[in-house]
């Protein structure tokens, strides 16, 4: 029995060795393959030539547009040491942006009171992200339904993202359209306009 009972572990380990084997060869690479094959030290050895690929750093940040409505504004930044921030300003807002290598970018204040960009936490190289924005929709009260009416032009107050360096997200707003959203909450009615921005470190 100790006989069957060694050799039954020996084939235990030798399957083992096999198992492993196997998924080294599935996982390494063709430079590991050769430098194993020329006697070179191993990955856990040797540094790499290779770029370790950075993993994506993303912020969020919850931007009330109502009294019952929260919009949550999830974002991929920079690196880790950039945050969000958020601004409530009114129209004008008194911020000069310029569009910077992709990015729209707080380049200026011409407002430069306490009730200004500045007096707001706002910085020159704030980075905008996303502004609220005031879109047009046909608005259907219940009793108008019930009885066949019809709606009602109205607003419906939304967060655009804006385009950016930092992703490639085909749903972002240009620098152009986001002018254009900025002004239009202003139009709608004064409504104060969310702003917000990456500051990177």
């Amino acid at each position: 029995p100790t006989r069957r009972a060694s050799r039954a572990r020996a084939r235990e380990s030798d399957d083992a060795r096999a198992s492993l084997s196997s998924l080294d060869a599935i996982l390494s690479t063709d430079a590991d393959r050769a430098s194993s094959s020329d006697g070179a030290s191993t990955r856990d050895d040797a540094p790499s030539d290779a770029a370790t690929p950075t993993r994506a750093v993303s912020r969020a940040v919850d931007v009330a547009l109502d009294d019952d409505v929260v919009a949550r504004v999830e974002l991929e930044v920079r690196s880790a040491t950039s945050r969000l921030t958020r601004a409530t300003m009114k129209s004008p807002l008194g911020i000069v942006f310029e569009d910077v290598d992709g990015d729209i970018a707080v380049v200026e204040f011409y407002d430069e009171s306490d009730l200004g960009p500045r007096g707001r936490g706002i910085r020159e190289g704030d980075v905008l992200r996303a502004t609220s924005a005031m879109i047009p929709e046909m608005r259907y009260p219940k009793l108008n339904v019930i009885g066949g009416g019809v709606g009602r032009p109205g607003w419906r107050r939304v967060m655009y993202t804006c385009a950016s360096s930092q992703d490639g997200n085909l749903d972002d707003v240009t620098f152009d359209q986001a002018m254009k959203a900025i002004g239009s909450n202003a139009k709608a009615g004064n409504y104060d306009v969310e702003l917000v921005f990456e500051r990177r470190a």
